[in-house]
C-alpha cells in the first residue's frame, strides 16, 4: 500500500460539501453532469415506458455517475467537475481504495414509472444524516428502494464520507472474515457494529483498509462464494436458494442460477443456468438443456423459468471475467416475450415413507430427529449445520408446509379432522355454529391445492388495500363464482338490478337502494356493502374470494371502477373488472393466509393483524405455482398418548398408502359434520414419535401399527465423551444394561440427558433432577432395584447415592416384628464425588 496516494479523498469531501445545497435544485445537478461530459444514463421512463429526460437525482447517484467509468476517464470528469463547480481542491490522480460503481445499475432509484414520491427525498435525508449521524429509520427506508441494496448503500456512504464509513462489498468481505468480523445483517445496527469492529482492529483510515482488501483480492482464486458475493452486489435482494442452488433475478426479471455446492469456497467451476444461448461464448462452454431434459430439481422452487419443462442452457464459468461477461450479455440481450404461466417443476424425489413412527425410550432424540425427517421429505439432499437445518425447518413451519401437534388424552377427532365451533357473526352479533377444519384436514386441503389460473407475473403489494369478498353463497350459488372467474369480474348481489353508476356519496347509494328496494331500510348492511364495493375499493386493490368463512379460493386485482352488469337469472349486477391472479381448484384453509377466520360479511377490508401479508406475498410470488403438489408434513409428537380410534376415526383407513387419493385402490369417506367427501392426498406425510416407556396408556392401536413404518431410536452412548475423568459413554452403557435385565429395553435411558454436560456440577444436576426421578418412575419406587442400577451395593458407603438408615422399630411402633419394609434415603454428599459416578461402571466390591 506504499504506492497508494488517496488523492481522491479531499475531492470527494469537497464534492459532498458542495452537493448539500442542491436538494431543491436537482435539475441543475443533471445539467452539471452534462457540462462535465456525462450524457449517458440521464434518460428516465414514464408510466407508458416512454423515454423522457431525467429531472431528479440524489447525491449518491451523482457520485455513481462518475464512478461507473474507468480510472482515466474518471480523472478527467472529476477535474472538469472541479472547474465547473469552482471547488478549491486539486484534481485526483488516483482512486486507490474506492470501489467502482456498477455501470449497469448506476441509479439508486428506479424509473419514474415505478418510482414513489418518498424515494428521492429519503436518499437526500440519508445524505444529510451521513454528515452527522445516521438514522436507523431512514437507513432502513433507503434499503426498501428497489435499486438500492446494502452493498451499494455502504459504497455510496463511503463516497460521501470516506473517513466515517467503510464499504461492505465483495472486495472487503473476505478481509473482514480474516479479522473475525462476520458478514453483517442488512441493518444500521449491524453496519455500525462492523465499523466499530474494524476500528478496534486497526487505526488505519478506512480508505487504506479498503485498498489493502482490494490488493489482497487480486491474487484470490475464483470460486462459488466469490461469484455469490458478486451477484449479491449486482442483483441486490434477489437471491433465493439452498446449499444446492443459488438463483438471482436481473432488473428485467431474467433468472440465472447455479449449484454452489455445500462448500462454495471450494467450488472453482460453475455451470450457470440461463434462458438463452450466448452467441459470443465458445460452444465447448455451453450445455444444452431441452425442455424434457432433467436437471437440478431445486430450480423448480427458486428459478422456475429454468426448470425442467423449459428450454435452458448452462455456461461454464471459471473466472470473474467470464462471470462478468456472461452477466453483461444476459442483461443486454433481447428480452423473451411475456409468459402467461410459470412451469410446474418436477416434484422432489424422496425415499421417506408416507407414514412413519420414531420410537424409543426417553431422551433418544425422537423429536429432535423429526426436523431431519421432515426436511428429507420436503427438500431431499439438503444438508447443513443443526442451526441451518432448524432454520430451514422453521421456515417451512411458518409457510404452513410443516405442522406440529402433540397428542394427549383430551385430543379428539374434532381437533384433528373437523368439529363444530361457536363464533359471533360480526354483522348480526349473533352466535353461530360452524364446522371448522382440524389440523389434519387443513393440511390435506392445502396439500391438494392446484392453481388453475394465474398471471404468472410478480405483483408489488405496497400501497394496496386487501378486501375479503363473497361471490355468491358457497355451495349454493356456485354459478355466480364460476361466471366471475370466466369473465374477469367480481359481482355482488345487493341492490337488485339497479344501476349505481355516477354515485358520489354513501347517501347517493342509499337513495338509489331505497328506490330499488322500497321495503328495505336504507340503513341496512347492503348499503354499507355497496358503498365499500363502489366507492372505497380502488383500482389496484386486491380481492380475496372466500368459500364459507374457513377457506378462500381466489385472489384478484381490481382493474376498473364500478360497472353495471345486467344479468337475467339473478341480481348479481354490481360489478368490478378483476384480473384473477390466483384461482384454486380447491379452497385453501384460511390459515394459509389469515391469522383468524373470515367473517360472513359479504365484503370488508382485511387489515394487518387479521391477514398475514407475508403469506399473501408468498401465495402471489412467481415461484408459488411450483409448490403445487409440494409435500406437506404433519409431525405428531407423543402419538401413543392419544386415543387413536377417537382421533383418526374413519381416516385410519384413508392414510394407508394404497388408499391415498390418486392410487388405484383410493378411497374417500363422507365426513360426519360437514358431509364433505374426503380423501388423503399422496403428498401428505405423517411423522409420529412414541415414547416406549410411557406406561400411562395401553399398547399402541393395532390398526395404526399396520399402517406405519416403525424406526427405532435407541440410546447412542457413542455420542458422549468424558467429564471430570468420568467416561459418560461407559456410564450410560452399563446403567442401561442393568435396566434392560431388571425391567426391559423399553425403559432405557437416552443419551440426550448427557449431551452437552461439561462439568461435574452439570452431571450432578442431571442425576439429581432427571435420572433419579426417572428411575423412581420406572421402578415404581422400588429403591432396592434402583440401587442395583446405580451399583450402590458394590460401592463404598460414601459413594452410594442411596442408603438405608437404621431405625428403632420398638421406638417407632411400640413393638417389634410390625414393620415389613425398609427405609431408604438419598445421600446428597455422594453426588459431589466423581468416584460415585465412576463406581457405577467400575465392578469393585464395596469396602465395609
Amino acid at each position: 500500500m506504499s504506492d497508494a496516494n488517496f488523492t481522491w479523498i479531499p475531492v470527494f469531501r469537497a464534492v459532498a460539501d458542495w452537493l448539500i445545497g442542491f436538494e431543491a435544485r436537482q435539475p441543475e445537478l443533471i445539467q452539471v453532469l452534462k457540462q462535465v461530459g456525462i450524457d449517458a444514463g440521464l434518460e428516465d421512463k414514464n408510466e407508458n415506458a416512454q423515454t423522457i429526460p431525467l429531472q431528479v437525482i440524489d447525491p449518491f447517484t451523482f457520485f455513481c455517475m462518475f464512478m461507473k467509468y474507468g480510472i482515466e476517464k474518471r480523472k478527467q470528469l472529476f477535474a472538469r467537475l472541479i472547474e465547473v463547480a469552482g471547488l478549491s481542491v486539486s484534481a485526483p490522480t488516483d482512486f486507490d481504495g474506492v470501489p467502482s460503481a456498477n455501470a449497469m445499475k448506476v441509479w439508486m432509484f428506479p424509473y419514474q414509472r415505478k418510482r414513489e414520491e418518498w424515494m428521492i427525498p429519503t436518499l437526500w435525508s440519508l445524505f444529510r444524516d451521513a454528515r452527522t449521524r445516521l438514522d436507523a429509520e431512514t437507513f432502513a427506508r433507503a434499503l426498501k428502494i428497489p435499486s438500492t441494496g446494502f452493498t451499494k448503500l455502504t459504497q455510496a456512504l463511503f463516497y460521501v464520507a470516506p473517513d466515517a464509513y467503510f464499504p461492505i462489498d465483495r472486495q472487503t468481505r473476505p478481509w473482514l472474515l480474516t479479522i473475525g468480523v462476520p458478514r453483517p445483517e442488512r441493518t444500521l445496527t449491524a453496519y455500525l457494529a462492523t465499523l466499530e469492529a474494524v476500528r478496534k482492529h486497526s487505526s488505519q483510515p478506512f480508505a487504506e483498509l479498503s485498498h489493502g482488501a482490494w490488493e489482497s483480492n487480486q491474487s484470490a482464486p475464483f470460486d462459488a462464494q466469490v461469484a455469490m458475493d458478486y451477484l449479491d452486489e449486482r442483483y441486490p435482494n434477489s437471491y433465493t436458494g439452498t446449499s444446492h442452488i443459488a438463483a438471482y433475478r436481473t432488473q428485467a426479471d431474467q433468472q440465472l442460477a447455479f449449484d454452489p455446492g455445500t462448500n462454495p469456497a471450494k467450488k472453482t467451476t460453475l455451470q450457470v443456468f440461463v434462458d438463452a444461448r450466448p452467441s459470443q461464448i465458445p460452444d465447448e462452454r455451453i450445455g444444452d438443456y431441452p425442455a424434457e431434459k432433467s436437471r437440478n430439481q431445486h430450480l423448480g422452487s427458486h428459478a422456475p423459468r429454468l426448470a425442467a419443462g423449459r428450454q435452458a442452457y448452462t455456461v461454464r464459468v471459471s473466472s470473474m471475467d467470464e462471470l462478468v461477461e456472461l452477466c453483461n450479455w444476459y442483461e443486454a440481450k433481447q428480452l423473451p416475450p411475456p409468459i402467461s404461466a410459470l412451469p410446474t417443476s418436477e416434484p422432489n424425489v424422496t425415499t421417506q415413507p408416507l407414514n412413519q413412527i420414531l420410537f424409543g425410550p426417553p431422551g433418544t432424540g425422537k423429536t429432535f430427529a423429526t426436523v431431519d425427517k421432515a426436511l428429507a421429505i420436503i427438500e431431499p439432499g439438503f444438508t447443513g449445520s443443526r442451526e441451518e437445518m432448524k432454520q430451514k425447518f422453521d421456515t417451512y413451519v411458518a409457510a404452513e408446509q410443516i405442522k406440529f401437534v402433540t397428542f394427549h388424552q383430551s385430543f379428539s377427532y374434532e381437533d384433528f379432522v373437523e368439529g363444530i365451533r361457536a363464533s359471533t357473526n360480526e354483522a348480526t352479533h349473533q352466535i353461530e355454529y360452524a364446522t371448522e377444519d382440524g389440523v389434519f384436514k387443513q393440511l390435506c386441503n392445502a396439500a391438494r391445492r392446484r392453481v388453475v389460473q394465474s398471471t404468472g407475473k410478480p405483483i408489488d403489494l405496497k400501497g394496496r388495500r386487501i378486501w375479503k369478498i363473497s361471490l355468491g353463497e358457497a355451495g349454493i350459488e356456485e354459478g355466480v363464482y364460476e361466471d366471475c372467474v370466466k369473465q374477469g369480474l367480481a359481482l355482488i348481489g345487493f341492490g337488485t338490478d339497479a344501476d349505481y353508476s355516477g354515485v358520489k356519496t354513501r347517501n347517493d347509494i342509499a337513495q338509489r337502494y331505497q328506490q330499488a328496494t322500497p321495503k328495505r331500510d336504507a340503513s341496512d348492511y347492503p348499503v354499507t356493502a355497496l358503498n365499500i364495493f363502489i366507492r372505497q375499493v380502488k383500482v389496484g386493490d386486491l380481492f380475496v374470494v372466500t368459500q364459507g368463512n374457513l377457506r378462500f379460493r381466489a385472489i384478484g386485482e381490481v382493474t376498473s371502477e364500478y360497472l353495471h352488469v345486467p344479468r337475467e337469472n339473478d341480481s348479481y349486477s354490481q360489478g368490478r373488472k378483476v384480473n384473477w391472479l390466483r384461482v384454486y381448484d380447491t379452497g385453501l384453509p384460511y390459515a394459509e393466509l389469515m391469522e383468524n377466520r373470515f367473517s360472513q360479511m359479504t365484503i370488508y377490508e382485511l387489515r394487518p393483524g387479521s391477514i398475514n401479508m407475508d403469506k399473501l406475498a408468498k401465495l402471489l410470488a412467481p415461484a408459488e405455482e411450483a409448490e403445487d403438489n409440494a409435500p406437506r408434513v404433519l409431525v405428531i409428537d407423543e402419538i401413543n398418548r392419544g386415543n387413536i380410534s377417537r382421533i383418526f376415526g374413519e381416516l385410519i383407513t384413508l392414510i394407508e398408502e394404497s388408499k391415498r387419493a390418486g392410487k388405484p385402490e383410493a378411497l374417500e369417506a363422507t365426513l360426519p359434520y360437514s358431509q364433505d367427501k374426503f380423501s388423503v392426498p399422496d403428498n401428505v406425510y405423517l411423522i409420529g414419535t412414541m415414547n416406549t416407556a410411557d406406561r400411562s396408556l395401553a399398547g399402541l392401536d393395532v390398526a395404526l401399527r399396520r399402517r406405519f413404518v416403525f424406526e427405532e431410536m435407541p440410546p447412542r452412548p457413542d455420542l458422549l465423551g468424558n467429564v471430570a475423568g468420568i467416561d459418560l459413554q461407559q456410564l450410560l452403557t452399563v446403567m442401561n444394561s442393568r435396566i434392560e435385565v431388571l425391567l426391559g429395553r423399553d425403559h432405557l435411558l437416552g443419551h440426550a440427558y448427557f449431551i452437552g454436560i461439561r462439568s461435574l456440577e452439570e452431571l450432578k444436576d442431571v442425576f439429581r433432577r432427571q435420572i433419579l426421578p426417572l428411575l423412581q418412575d420406572y421402578f415404581f419406587e422400588d429403591w432396592e432395584r434402583i440401587a442395583l442400577v446405580l451399583n450402590d451395593p458394590r460401592k463404598a458407603k460414601a459413594h452410594q447415592f442411596l442408603s438405608q438408615p437404621a431405625y428403632d422399630e420398638h421406638t417407632l411402633f411400640g413393638k417389634v416384628g410390625f414393620a415389613n419394609g425398609s427405609r431408604w434415603q438419598i445421600n446428597a454428599e455422594a453426588f459431589e464425588e466423581p468416584e460415585s459416578y465412576l463406581s457405577i461402571y467400575k465392578l469393585t466390591e464395596a469396602s465395609r
